[in-house]
């Protein structure tokens, strides 16, 4: 079984797994028809279901450049359209994980 790897530095929040159900995320987490915010679930050990702006990524062995991190443009309006989803929902705050697939 191969997987593949993906290294994140993430602005916003998690939101819990458990509380996410794909069949009714599912076009967002595909990020169809979504220009505002990230949303990246965790379908393979069910840890996490950030949503957000992605800040940087890097696929497989690469790693990252080093790199000042700094928060994404764009971010007032994901948190905008993310109102239409969630009542309440906690601060944006950096987070970096790695996502295997």
């Amino acid at each position: 079984m191969s997987e593949d790897r993906t290294d994140y530095v993430f602005y916003g929040f998690d939101a819990g797994y458990d509380d996410i159900n794909y069949d009714d995320w599912e076009k967002l987490i595909e990020n169809e028809g979504n220009e505002y915010f990230d949303l990246i679930y965790d379908g393979m050990n069910g840890d996490f279901a950030f949503f957000g702006k992605v800040v940087a990524s890097t696929v497989e062995e690469g790693g990252f450049d080093r790199q000042k991190v700094s928060k994404p443009k764009g971010t007032g309006e994901a948190r905008r359209e993310l109102k239409k989803y969630f009542a309440d929902f906690p601060a944006f705050e950096f987070h970096i994980f790695t996502r295997f697939v």
